[in-house]
């Protein structure tokens, strides 16, 4: 067969491979984040948070937490306990609390020691 001919088939298939992965991801970040890579997933947190898609938000904020990100796991506990944008449940954001304290979040380890008392704190969907 000619050269040309190869090219154009693995080209072909090298165009589909990625219109797939794209179309499928809708974005980079989506993608990357599916990899592992914990900062696309807080990307595409924020952008889903941006166009206030707050679910589909915490669902990446969940990913990046299952990656090990300490501060992601401290975002969806506090999603979860505000209830202002997503529905409140309490023994989700206890778990999440747990969590991010366990990864390191001294903010979620403070919330954890003082329940009763706690302070507003930062919120990423305001």
């Amino acid at each position: 067969m000619n050269r040309n001919v190869y090219l154009l088939f693995f080209g072909t298939i090298i165009f589909v491979c990625l219109y797939y992965i794209f179309y499928y991801y809708k974005n980079e970040n989506e993608y990357k984040c599916n990899l592992g890579n914990v900062k696309s997933c807080l990307n595409a947190a924020y952008d889903y948070a941006d166009k206030n898609n707050y679910e589909k938000s915490v669902q990446f904020l969940k990913k990046a937490c299952k990656l090990g990100h300490a501060e992601s796991c401290f975002f969806v506990a506090e999603a979860y306990y505000d209830g202002k944008k997503i529905s409140k449940d309490y023994d989700k954001a206890f778990k999440y609390f747990k969590k991010a304290c366990d990864l390191g979040n001294d903010d979620a380890c403070y919330y954890l020691r003082n329940r009763n008392t706690v302070d507003e704190s930062v919120n990423i969907f305001k």
